[in-house]
């Protein structure tokens, strides 16, 4: 089931659709409470936030496969 999570990066999307709502709740709240919108340039930095922490997030990701593919590798021989 993980591997399902993980290999279709299911976790990156449920944190989109978490931040998305959230902003999208806040917006909701302020608009009717309060009567301020939030402007253009909050959604345009959530965006930007979430594909940078993406790529990111990918990067590191395959860093520490390559890494750790290394140190197998190099083990494996003295067994």
């Amino acid at each position: 089931m993980l591997d399902l999570w993980l290999g279709y990066r299911l976790d990156w999307f449920l944190l989109a659709a978490l931040a998305v709502g959230g902003l999208l709740g806040a917006q909701l709240y302020l608009r009717r409470a309060r009567g301020i919108a939030l402007p253009w340039s909050a959604w345009r930095l959530l965006v930007l936030c979430l594909l940078t922490g993406g790529v990111l997030a990918e990067w590191a990701g395959e860093a520490g496969r390559t890494r750790l593919r290394g140190m197998l590798e190099g083990a494996a021989p003295t067994y």
